[in-house]
């Protein structure tokens, strides 16, 4: 997903949260739509796991079921075609 702030090697296992730097030019898209900015309160490296990154989202009161979930950063988008598991 990108750099994390401050910046860690890859050989490295972080040991506090380091959240994305270009957290201005990341979206979680719901169905195609982006959910508002102001309701992933962290997306960044989850601590003490190599590797693995961590989103925090509040999701829309008006989220459908099952939506398909997926990231955009500055260069890339996740792959489509994968589902939220919402009730």
């Amino acid at each position: 997903m990108g750099p994390t702030n401050p910046n860690f090697s890859q050989n490295q296992t972080p040991a506090f949260a380091t959240e994305l730097s270009g957290k201005a030019d990341f979206a979680v898209l719901l169905n195609g739509t982006p959910i508002d900015g102001s309701r992933i309160g962290y997306a960044g490296m989850a601590p003490g796991f190599a590797g693995l990154y961590q989103i925090n989202v509040l999701l829309p009161d008006n989220t459908p079921a099952n939506p398909e979930i997926r990231l955009r950063t500055a260069d890339n988008v996740s792959p489509a075609q994968k589902s939220l598991n919402v009730q």
